[in-house]
């Protein structure tokens, strides 16, 4: 799912959906995307997760990376931020990909260029 402007972390909602999931459907994992960061950034930003079993308490967080999170979701990632953890993310473009994302490119490059992340940012949206 995603969580435009947001960045990559687990809500109290997607906890609970996470939780379910993974006593029923092994193995299930949870993955988020920030669509309006990705577009920014001009690189995905997407985060894999799954949540501790029902009564483990995780290790001490050593800081880890660090997260920018929106002041009116702070609270709800407090909360529940040492119900889950983070897996590591790789992904590749195979030679399909690269020929579908050209035909994309040659079909959609005027609107790619007219759009821009300061245009997104001037408007008053997170980024």
């Amino acid at each position: 799912h995603s969580h435009p402007g947001y960045g990559c972390w687990m809500s109290g909602v997607d906890c609970a959906t996470q939780i379910t999931n993974q006593a029923f459907q092994e193995p299930f994992l949870a993955v988020v995307v920030d669509p309006v960061r990705t577009m920014a950034a001009g690189k995905v930003e997407i985060g894999a997760f799954r949540t501790y079993p029902e009564g483990y308490t995780p290790p001490d967080d050593d800081g880890g990376a660090y997260q920018t999170i929106p002041l009116d979701k702070i609270e709800d990632f407090g909360v529940h931020a040492k119900q889950y953890y983070q897996l590591d993310v790789s992904f590749f473009k195979s030679s399909l990909d690269d020929h579908l994302l050209r035909l994309l490119w040659q079909s959609y490059w005027q609107r790619t260029l007219s759009s821009s992340s300061l245009l997104l940012t001037s408007a008053g949206l997170p980024y």
